[in-house]
């Protein structure tokens, strides 16, 4: 998501952990902890199941009883009970948390991406490689000038280009 300075902002936010399961709001006071998670799978097209997913992280943000407890690095922050519902508001908590989405959520995304341009890559210079195979051979190129121009033994480029050409 864009806002209107165009500085990206991530779909990401603090769910609320409750000490029990069920309704959807309760007392500030039995919040235990906020799990990070990001919608942004919300807007690609529905999975094979006819929804749609979102990322959610399976570390548990715990609610700790005092500020001198908190260290955001290992995921612990006081919130009053005033405060418990827009902890992730804090720039302190914002800062942590975009770190932790970059690391667990975008990089394993990149990396994907990554690999996808790479096959496509791949794919693209096989293609241009067997062409220009099939050009040298229809030229006259000897399997053994061919094999030297593409780093390998006649015998070897006979046998990966001998079926193309």
């Amino acid at each position: 998501m864009t806002d209107a300075d165009g500085i990206h902002r991530p779909d990401m936010s603090f769910e609320l952990v409750y000490t029990e399961d069920g309704e959807e709001r309760r007392p500030s006071a039995q919040v235990v902890g906020w799990v990070l998670r990001c919608d942004c799978y919300a807007h690609a097209p529905a999975t094979s199941h006819g929804r749609r997913e979102r990322w959610i992280d399976p570390q548990q943000w715990v609610r700790v009883p005092s500020q001198s407890l908190e260290d955001l690095d290992r995921f612990r922050i006081f919130a009053d009970d005033l405060d418990a519902s827009e902890v992730g508001w804090r720039d302190e908590v914002k800062h942590v948390a975009m770190r932790r989405w970059r690391q667990e959520h975008l990089t394993p995304l990149d990396v994907d991406d990554e690999i996808r341009a790479a096959v496509a890559a791949r794919r693209t210079a096989d293609a241009q490689l067997d062409a220009a195979v099939a050009r040298a051979r229809k030229i006259g190129r000897s399997w053994a000038k061919v094999g030297a121009a593409a780093g390998m033994t006649a015998q070897s480029a006979n046998e990966r280009w001998k079926d193309k050409v």
